[in-house]
């Protein structure tokens, strides 16, 4: 588990994510962290645009991840936004995405001999 927030890690790993599927993201909203035991969990509220198949490959892409993240909360929706008909954007995916890391005080100690 990583010791420390990684944001830009996440951020740059859900664009690949998406490129490679060609899902687009319209939406993404930090939660805020979130003390959980002796972690912290990171989370994000995401929307997402897509076929259900592009969608079904972002999830399978987020949970190879090289790092924890959690998919939470999983809604899906047909499109219905008049400016966009095209046949590549069918759905709207809402879900919260969490990742974690060490709390600052449970992280390990280096010793210096």
């Amino acid at each position: 588990m990583p010791e420390e927030k990684q944001v830009p890690l996440l951020l740059t790993q859900l664009h690949q994510a998406a490129q490679t599927t060609e899902a687009k993201i319209t939406e993404i909203v930090p939660k805020g962290v979130m003390p959980i035991d002796f972690y912290n969990g990171d989370g994000y509220s995401i929307q997402v645009a897509g076929t259900y198949h592009k969608l079904g490959d972002l999830l399978a892409g987020i949970a190879n991840f090289p790092f924890i993240a959690n998919v939470t909360n999983v809604s899906l929706a047909a499109q219905a936004s008049p400016q966009d008909k095209s046949p590549e954007n069918t759905l709207t995916a809402k879900f919260e995405l969490t990742n974690y890391f060490i709390r600052e005080q449970d992280r390990l100690k280096r010793i210096n001999f």
